[in-house]
């Protein structure tokens, strides 16, 4: 499907009309967005299109808050469990990857969905950001994850930050595999990476919900996920996927909830404290998402706060002229 170029303009509502509906969901670390999605996708015969990172890993189940098998069978999920733990998804590759899912959905005369808190994810969707193909520098990547080792992932940013001080801004500074990413764009391209934000090829008109809650709300929400994901088994995920054979530093174990738990399994902190790190961790990602990705202030976005009862249907009711 071919996308506008719109590169240095705002389409106006007239020609963003004509390009086909994407729905999408988004809002911070715990708000719930799985539920909401389930409810909407149900009521409008839609498919889910996965946004966040961390679930497109295999294995990675409890930590990432993946939907269950049962709520994937109930409504078609995409770009789930479609990486093991030691690839990197980039940005331009998740994009494609989302682009090809959702014209699919399409094409089947189904409402898409996609669904996530993932910024970066999400926005090479819905801005149409025109990422180059950089291939992947082994030996760049080799040199720096020997150098984090030593130095850890604050000079990692630093580093990026010399380059694009932009892009080092809004990705998270333990995001190390992210980081690495941009460097290597930087590197390659000779441009910061966030220059090829500006540049767009917008393929769907958004319809964009963006769920909220108060936040004490949310925080007290997160802390009860984290226990519930402790019980379910967290430790012995993780255990199991070393067990596999995967390093404890690669990609997807450096995802929030998995590197704590790593570094409780080899003896550097208590579990206490990684439960209680992993609990920080989420609320300050959270509140990234809201104060950078998700803004209460963009006018895209149709804020609904999911603390009142029966608000999906305040959200089924305003999707009802789109889907």
């Amino acid at each position: 499907m071919s996308g506008l170029d719109l590169s240095g303009m705002r389409a106006d509502n007239t020609v963003m009309n004509l390009l086909p509906k994407l729905v999408v969901v988004v809002g911070p670390s715990g708000v719930g967005k799985t539920a909401i999605s389930l409810e909407v996708a149900r009521e409008f015969g839609g498919e889910i299109v996965n946004g966040d990172a961390t679930a497109m890993y295999r294995y990675l189940n409890i930590g990432s808050a993946k939907p269950t098998l049962r709520e994937r069978c109930d409504i078609a999920h995409h770009l789930i469990d479609i990486a093991a733990p030691d690839e990197i998804i980039t940005v331009g590759q998740y994009q494609q990857l989302a682009y090809a899912a959702i014209d699919d959905i399409l094409d089947r005369g189904k409402c898409p969905l996609l669904v996530g808190g993932s910024g970066l994810y999400i926005q090479a969707v819905v801005e149409g950001y025109m990422i180059p193909p950089v291939p992947p520098d082994d030996d760049l990547r080799w040199t720096l994850a020997r150098e984090i080792e030593k130095r850890g992932h604050i000079w990692l940013q630093g580093v990026l930050r010399n380059l694009d001080p932009i892009a080092a801004n809004v990705i998270d500074p333990a995001n190390t595999r992210r980081l690495i990413r941009a460097i290597e764009v930087c590197r390659a391209t000779g441009q910061p990476i966030s220059s090829f934000w500006e540049k767009r090829d917008v393929r769907y008109f958004p319809v964009m919900v963006g769920l909220t809650r108060p936040l004490p709300e949310l925080f007290a929400r997160i802390d009860i996920r984290v226990d519930i994901m402790l019980q379910q088994g967290l430790v012995h995920e993780v255990e199991s996927i070393l067990d596999m054979g995967y390093a404890p530093n690669v990609g997807a174990l450096t995802a929030i909830g998995y590197r704590e738990v790593v570094s409780y399994l080899h003896g550097k902190i208590t579990l206490d404290a990684a439960i209680s790190q992993i609990k920080q961790a989420t609320r300050r990602l959270a509140r990234r998402q809201i104060r950078g990705w998700f803004r209460s202030d963009d006018p895209r976005i149709h804020w609904f706060d999911v603390s009142i009862p029966d608000s999906v249907w305040c959200v089924a009711g305003f999707l009802a002229s789109y889907c």
